[in-house]
């Protein structure tokens, strides 16, 4: 494939993981795509299905996890993932801490999380669970 043609491919990729109308199965292929762009708009998009939420909360790249947990459809398993920083490494500064306090107001965060949340190192996560 030229240049040319992949970038058009990753141009309808992302236009097709942003799109609402996308179906489930497609956005759940697109979770996996090679371009952390393409990943991103998946993991903000709300019919993105819950199995590829949870996936995308553990992705190397920081701001998928960031997506993901201002998404509003992001299942607890998802949300979770990202609490415990289970996902390994990149994931510190900025976007910990703006993916932790999205998890905090969540409208599916849990007891169990916010309590997890209330005793994390940043303080400004910490208040947030608890408020």
């Amino acid at each position: 494939m030229t240049l040319f043609g992949r970038a058009r491919a990753d141009v309808a990729a992302r236009s097709a993981a942003r799109s609402a109308d996308t179906a489930p199965k497609e956005l759940a292929a697109l979770a996996r795509h090679a371009e952390a762009i393409v990943r991103r708009a998946v993991a903000a998009n709300a019919a993105t299905p819950p199995n590829a939420l949870e996936r995308l909360a553990k992705d190397p790249d920081p701001q998928v996890r960031v997506a993901v947990a201002s998404n509003p459809a992001a299942p607890p398993a998802a949300l979770r993932a990202l609490a415990r920083g289970d996902g390994g490494g990149g994931f510190a500064g900025v976007a910990r801490r703006k993916a932790l306090l999205a998890v905090a107001t969540h409208p599916n965060v849990t007891p169990e999380l916010l309590r997890l949340l209330a005793d994390d190192a940043d303080a400004l996560v910490a208040r947030k669970a608890r408020a």
